[in-house]
């Protein structure tokens, strides 16, 4: 072991335990600490991930290396953009730097796929986040019961907090940073991804000098947790190449 610290941050709806099996696979190779942006919430606070995820970096005291997953992967870009910490190397897993559509930037997400999510939330929570996890799912067909017990978990987050990180998404922008960013950063991404289109990260490699862009043809938004081998040999293999 090297004696690395990784933070690594999941999703929106999800634990930090559900990239277990990717932590374990980095394990191998530095401390590993999971969370994700529910547990960084701080209630009552609108918008605290960033905050929160600088607060636990600032804890540790140690240069670490920020992994994050999908809004894991915003936050972790927001927290570099924002604060000054001891960051050595961000993870960017099926992230990117705005999460809808404008007149200058066509790698994000539908409004209209955003805003139809947050109104089945409002009127029919659970029948709303089996469509979205199959999608998450996609390219493989996740069982009905992993399906089902992944929503119930989501349930029992709360529909406000759900809700709050869907608002979170609709205005994270971070483009205008970019120029700040010189921490050497790795975007991985599936191109089967159905959430948030392989082309985000292929735009934040881009537009960070240094950065590397990792593209696997047969996987999707759920990567970490499909394919945890794979995405740890990116990241070690980057790590390595970036002492």
């Amino acid at each position: 072991m090297t004696g690395r610290n990784i933070k690594l941050v999941a999703g929106w709806g999800h634990e930090g335990r559900d990239c277990q099996f990717l932590g374990e696979k980095l394990s191998s190779y530095g401390k590993v600490e999971m969370t994700s942006v529910t547990e960084l919430r701080v209630r009552n606070e609108v918008f605290s991930y960033a905050t929160a995820c600088r607060d636990m970096i600032m804890r540790s005291g140690e240069p670490c290396v920020l992994v994050g997953w999908s809004m894991g992967a915003m936050v972790a870009l927001e927290t570099l953009a924002r604060f000054t910490t001891p960051i050595s190397h961000v993870i960017l897993i099926a992230g990117t730097s705005k999460f809808c559509n404008c007149s200058d930037y066509k790698a994000g997400v539908s409004v209209h796929d955003l805003k139809a999510l947050r109104a089945g939330l409002n009127f029919a929570p659970q029948a709303s986040l089996r469509f979205f996890l199959k999608r998450v799912g996609f390219p493989r067909d996740l069982p009905v019961e992993t399906i089902n017990a992944k929503a119930a978990e989501m349930m029992a987050v709360g529909i406000g907090t759900l809700n709050e990180g869907l608002l979170y998404l609709a205005q994270f922008d971070v483009r205008d940073y970019f120029s700040r960013m010189s921490v050497p950063t790795l975007a991985i991404h599936g191109k089967q991804d159905r959430i948030i289109p392989w082309q985000a990260s292929e735009y934040i490699a881009g537009h960070i000098a240094g950065s590397k862009l990792c593209v696997h043809d047969e996987e999707g938004h759920r990567i970490p947790l499909d394919a945890p081998d794979v995405v740890a040999s990116d990241i070690i293999d980057f790590l390595e190449e970036n002492k």
